[in-house]
C-alpha cells in the first residue's frame, strides 16, 4: 500500500514502525510471555509518536482485559 501510494505521489514523508521480536516464529496462536511483555512498551511509543504528531494518543491504564480476536472462542 506504501509503494501504490508513493507511486500515486500521495505517500506519507516518514513511516514508523513499531515491533517487537518475538523469541519463537513457530506456528500457533498464542503469545509467548515474553511478547506479551512487550506490548506495553511498544504502545507507549506508539502514543509518544502520536503525540509527537500533536494527536491526542491516551495510553488505556491496566490494558485490554479480553482475549485478541485470534484467541477468542
Amino acid at each position: 500500500m506504501l509503494t501504490a501510494l508513493d507511486l500515486a505521489g500521495r505517500g506519507p514523508r516518514e513511516v514508523l514502525l513499531v515491533g517487537v521480536i518475538p523469541e519463537s516464529v513457530e506456528t500457533g496462536t498464542g503469545m509467548s510471555e515474553a511478547l506479551r511483555a512487550a506490548v506495553p512498551a511498544a504502545g507507549r511509543v506508539v502514543v509518544e509518536e502520536l503525540g509527537r504528531l500533536g494527536l491526542a494518543g491516551v495510553a488505556k491504564k491496566g490494558g485490554v482485559k479480553r482475549a485478541p480476536w485470534w484467541e477468542a472462542a
